[in-house]
This record gives C-alpha cells, sequence and structure tokens, in this order.
C-alpha cells in the first residue's frame, strides 16, 4: 500500500453530526457537519480518487453522486439496488439503470440524449465502458458497496 499517493477518507456519524477524517500526505482534516444530516449539504460533489470509507450507511454518497451536474458511473451490487433508486422516479427520474438485458443500444442512445447519470450492476460494468467509448474519460466512477 502505497500511504503517500492515495487519499483515505473515513466518514464517522458522533451522534447528530457527521464527522469527515481525511488523511492525505499525513494531514488530518476534520470537516464537521454540524447539524447537516447528508454529505450534500456541504459538499457538490464526492472526493476524487480516494478510497472513501463512510463506516455507515445512509449519508447521502451516491444520492450526491446521482443528483449532482457531474457525469457518473455508479456501479452496485445487485439489480434490487439499482431497481430501488431507478423507481424513485421524483428524485432519479434522470439515472439510468443498466443490468441484464438492458442493450447496448439504449445506453448509447441515453447518452446522445444529453445522460449523464449511470446505475449499473458490477455485472454490467463492461457493457456500461463499452456504450460510453470515447466518453468515457468524462465519467466518474463510483463503486458502491451498500
Amino acid at each position: 500500500m502505497i500511504w503517500y499517493n492515495t487519499t483515505y477518507i473515513f466518514l464517522f456519524y458522533s451522534e447528530f453530526k457527521i464527522v469527515v477524517y481525511t488523511f492525505k500526505e499525513w494531514i488530518l482534516t476534520i470537516i464537521d457537519m454540524k447539524d447537516k444530516k447528508y454529505l450534500g449539504d456541504v459538499l457538490d460533489d464526492l472526493p476524487q480518487n480516494c478510497n472513501f470509507n463512510k463506516a455507515c450507511c445512509g449519508a447521502g454518497g451516491t444520492d450526491l453522486a446521482l443528483t449532482n451536474n457531474n457525469n457518473y458511473v455508479v456501479i452496485v451490487p445487485t439489480i434490487d439496488l439499482v431497481q430501488n433508486k431507478t423507481s424513485q422516479k421524483d428524485r432519479y427520474s434522470k439515472v439510468l439503470g443498466v443490468y441484464g438485458d438492458v442493450s447496448l443500444d439504449v445506453i448509447k442512445n441515453y447518452l446522445a440524449n444529453g445522460g449523464n447519470k449511470i446505475l449499473s450492476t458490477y455485472h454490467s460494468l463492461p457493457k456500461v465502458i463499452k456504450g460510453l467509448g470515447d466518453r468515457i474519460k468524462s465519467f466518474q466512477l463510483l463503486v458502491d458497496e451498500s
């Protein structure tokens, strides 16, 4: 493990507060979110190029990736998780769910029409990558383990 080139971010709930500890080049930064409930309340985007250990579910990391202005591919372990998010049309109406038989043409058409949020199972990631083609460098990848 190379500590000096990697950022490790740990998120902990402390009563009604969320404290983010960031370790970068041996520097500790603490962001106390005070009375905020979700990451999206204080961040415009998730930290980049890092291992982000929230240590808890429900902090809003996936929501932040799926609702901000940046291009994201979010991958999750199960079809149920994809279906759960994409069924919430009031919140995630612009998110394309990719799993199973979703075709490459569906992905390409979605992207051609300005889509920029893809929620996929781990197993469908190769299909998503193929569908992104040259656009891949403009997308961020969030590997969600919940």
